[in-house]
């Protein structure tokens, strides 16, 4: 693994903490997601339609009162 590489997954691991860390009761109770799909490109015909299918069953179950009515 590259010095680029290993930087980059660094940066996305204290991205991913930090917001976990942040994560408590005082916030809205809801289900969020980060998509890093490529929405260009030779498998951007795989991408876009699998983020559109998750937004709305993300957007079902914050409807339905998040995970375990969370």
């Amino acid at each position: 693994m590259g010095k680029r590489s290993a930087l980059f997954l660094s940066i996305i691991l204290a991205v991913c903490l930090s917001i976990a860390g942040l994560s408590s009761s005082a916030f809205a109770k809801e289900v969020a997601y980060l998509s890093l799909a490529d929405y260009t490109g030779p498998i951007a015909g795989l991408n876009v339609p699998a983020d559109m299918g998750l937004e709305d069953y993300i957007k079902d179950i914050n409807a339905n009162g998040g995970v375990d009515g969370v």
